[in-house]
């Protein structure tokens, strides 16, 4: 969703786009409390299932299941982990800390942090919510974060896809052609002509991005946030996120 999000923006839109997501996220790192607002400052990286390997089961054949460190260790250094971490995606420098300011003025130093985000690629897997159902090979994933993405503080599912694609936007008038089969369906995205008409009209077509989140769940105890504190992060949280978006420079 945020991939659609993001380009269906970009396509309907004149002008460099300042975008700063506020959601929800699980608490990893240590920083990152219930109840407490993340900033991803220092960008995020994404968690992929490696679906190469469970190819077993598409023959028939059980992947291998166990609670087993020894085993699940021997997979991570297989060479075929079973789940795939990138490299870090960075944030707008400027956008977030114009944003941590502003949560900090809304709602206390205390209550504001910064940090490395990490997106998963499914609700369950490769966030560590183990499933009797199925073959994923996660039981010992969550445990594993800290080593494999030191200074991790959030997990969730959309912040790398947002700060990627901001980083992969054309940021000059020239635009290329949006693929086929969408403009003949009627698709926004694949309305090339309209593109074509913004990028006449503008003199820069960055995206600049960055994220927050506030803490729901404390995926290392299992605490959870209380309903009203939900209502009143919304409200002092998405104020101060539109604050920091109309006192950022655009360019």
């Amino acid at each position: 969703m945020m991939d659609m999000l993001v380009r269906e923006l970009r396509a309907t839109t004149d002008g460099s786009l300042l975008i700063a997501r506020f959601g929800s996220c699980g608490g990893v790192g240590e920083k990152a409390e219930v109840g407490t607002v993340v900033v991803a400052r220092e960008g995020a990286v994404m968690i992929q299932r490696n679906w190469d390997f469970f190819a077993s089961n598409y023959d028939g054949h059980d992947s291998v299941e166990s609670d087993d460190p020894e085993l699940e260790k021997r997979a991570w250094e297989s060479g075929k982990p079973p789940y795939r971490i990138s490299g870090v995606c960075p944030a707008d420098a400027e956008l977030s800390e114009v944003l941590l300011d502003r949560l900090r003025s809304q709602l206390g130093e205390s209550r504001v942090h910064a940090g490395l985000n990490a997106t998963a690629d499914s609700f369950y897997s490769s966030q560590g919510r183990t499933d009797p159902s199925f073959y994923d090979f996660n039981h010992n994933l969550l445990t594993r974060l800290p080593s494999l993405i030191p200074n991790v503080e959030t997990l969730e599912m959309e912040t790398f896809a947002l700060l990627h694609l901001a980083k992969c936007a054309r940021a000059s008038d020239s635009v290329a052609t949006v693929g086929g089969g969408a403009a003949n369906e009627g698709h926004v995205v694949g309305n090339v002509a309209r593109a074509e008409s913004l990028s006449s009209r503008t003199g820069g077509r960055r995206i600049r991005a960055t994220a927050c989140a506030m803490v729901f769940a404390d995926r290392k105890g299992n605490a959870f946030i209380e309903p009203h504190d939900v209502v009143r992060l919304e409200k002092s949280a998405g104020r101060a996120v539109l604050e920091a978006v109309t006192q950022c420079s655009i360019e």
